[in-house]
């Protein structure tokens, strides 16, 4: 499927900005696990949904704050998870 353009007049800049990037790997054969550990702080409006593209993942685990977010606060599609309601820092 070919990439669909963007066009600078589409353009708005994202609402969270990453401050860290922390991936620790662990390599097997069978299956690579990365774990990801971010600093996000939110720059655009109090209602933005933070969204994270990735595609062919599997996700074991997902943390806020370092507490467990329940199923029913995300939304995990084939290209993107995606966190509504992310507190601000």
């Amino acid at each position: 499927m070919p990439a669909t353009p963007v066009r600078l007049s589409d353009y708005t800049p994202c609402p969270f900005h990453i401050d860290r990037t922390r991936l620790t790997f662990e390599l097997d054969p069978d299956g690579t696990l990365v774990t990801a550990n971010l600093a996000v702080r939110r720059t655009g409006p109090p209602d933005a949904v933070l969204v994270l593209d990735g595609e062919e993942l599997v996700l074991e685990a997902l943390n806020l704050d370092g507490r467990p977010l329940s199923p029913d606060r995300f939304e995990l599609t084939d290209t993107a998870l995606r966190i509504p309601g992310c507190p601000d820092v």
